[in-house]
């Protein structure tokens, strides 16, 4: 039986122990990561938050390119699965009346703004930048050797957090959006693995560079 890949396991591990967290208030679990506030940690998610950023597939689309056609068509595939799903389902559909923890707390609660943040008010549900980052990691690590499942699992869980701490979104928006980030990988590669001959073909192995660089 194959062994579950590591950064699967971490994500199964993650969503279980974390789960109870869904049904505390709303904005609780915001409320105490934004209370321990430094200027460390002000620095530290206000840059690690890019990791989830939009820019970061199109510059992965085009780098596979030079690696292999077939990688980055896969990978491609995935990230606009994840983008319907979050931004036409979610966001922009069933979910497009949720507020995010500005609009949430009002002036009721004096919340930690991070310096040179643009925090948004609307749109919350579930979380595009976690969303991003799972999907690019969990690319890297079902590509690459298993044993970097597990450090690219933590990068992308701090790209989720880092959602929070800077008010830009609930637990439960980057919850869902780990989980839609990881499952639009997983279904896209295994189709195209399992249902193509494409990933067999010489012509679709190879990229830009030919066969000169593989990973």
């Amino acid at each position: 039986m194959k062994r579950i890949h590591p950064f699967i396991r971490a994500l199964g591990v993650f969503l279980i122990i974390t789960a109870p967290i869904l049904f505390l208030p709303k904005g609780d679990f915001v409320l105490w990561l934004n209370d321990l506030h430094t200027p460390f940690w002000d620095t530290f998610f206000k840059y690690t938050t890019y990791i989830g950023d939009g820019v970061v597939p199109a510059i992965i689309i085009i780098l596979l390119l030079f690696v292999s056609y077939y990688k980055s068509l896969v990978f491609t595939v995935a990230i606009l699965l994840e983008t319907l799903i979050v931004q036409g389902i979610g966001k922009r559909g069933f979910f497009s009346h949720l507020v995010r923890p500005k609009n949430f707390f009002g002036e009721d609660v004096a919340l930690n703004f991070v310096e040179g943040v643009n925090v948004h008010g609307h749109h919350t549900f579930p979380s595009g930048h976690t969303g991003v980052a799972f999907v690019w990691l969990c690319f890297l690590a079902l590509t690459i050797n298993r044993k970097w499942g597990l450090p690219l699992f933590l990068v992308a869980l701090i790209a989720a957090l880092s959602r929070v701490y800077i008010l830009q979104h609930f637990f439960v928006d980057i919850y869902f959006g780990a989980l839609i980030g990881t499952a639009s990988v997983w279904v896209v590669k295994y189709w195209f693995d399992n249902a193509t001959q494409l990933g067999e073909k010489p012509a679709w192995q190879r990229g830009f560079l030919g066969d000169r660089l593989k990973f």
